[in-house]
């Protein structure tokens, strides 16, 4: 692949380009912490190849089994963003905690009293219009207006949005195609999944291990 933008439209539209390497399942993050366990991706001009000698794996997408046993598997949910003022919003965990309540002026008894705490601007999925899965979130501040307006007029399954979070944020780290101080664009999410699929895809096998001439001599 000498282009890397050349083939972002033809990983579009393929089928099985939405589930990015067979993802499932990840370890669960704290929605306030930001920092996540990715690999090192190099950063790529217009014009050159991916690495593929180094350990590039995709980034980190596990859900809390709480969110995951919370959701539907097929069901499409659209995005609800934090306010930057809190004073009238509602925030206690629902259930096991897997959700939040979103609602302003809340007259709700819920039956816990605890309470979440998101950051203002930050991401998350709805689960219905009065409530909000914990995971996963994304901060809103390093995408740029088109991306957000693409967002929060569809939808997708949580597995779906877990997925381009997480690509997102490791673009934020590592930038492809655009320059760091510049924010996350669309194209900038479909070359970081054609950057991480094709790493995975010619990745060179792990050669195995040779067994010595002695260990193999049985008295």
């Amino acid at each position: 692949m000498s282009d890397l933008a050349a083939v972002l439209d033809e990983l579009d539209n393929d089928p099985t380009s939405g589930h990015i390497g067979g993802v499932q399942s990840p370890h669960v993050r704290s929605p306030h912490h930001s920092e996540d366990s990715f690999t090192h991706v190099p950063s790529l001009s217009r014009t050159s190849t991916p690495s593929i000698e180094g350990e590039s794996q995709l980034p980190s997408m596990t859900l809390p089994a709480a969110v995951l046993a919370s959701s539907k598997e097929d069901m499409k949910y659209r995005l609800w963003k934090a306010p930057a003022s809190f004073e009238d919003s509602c925030f206690r965990l629902i259930g096991q905690g897997s959700c939040f309540c979103i609602t302003d002026k809340c007259t709700v008894a819920h039956k816990t009293t605890k309470h979440f705490h998101p950051l203002p601007g930050e991401i998350y999925v709805k689960r219905s219009s009065t409530t909000a899965f914990v995971a996963p979130s994304i901060s809103s501040h390093s995408l740029r207006g088109d991306l957000l307006d693409s967002w929060f007029n569809g939808s997708a399954t949580i597995i779906e949005w877990n997925q381009r979070f997480a690509l997102a944020k490791h673009e934020e780290k590592y930038p492809v195609l655009r320059k760091p101080e510049e924010k996350i664009t669309e194209v900038d999410i479909k070359a970081k999944k054609v950057l991480m699929v094709s790493t995975l895809a010619y990745r060179t096998p792990a050669k195995k291990k040779r067994v010595s001439q002695v260990q193999l001599q049985i008295d």
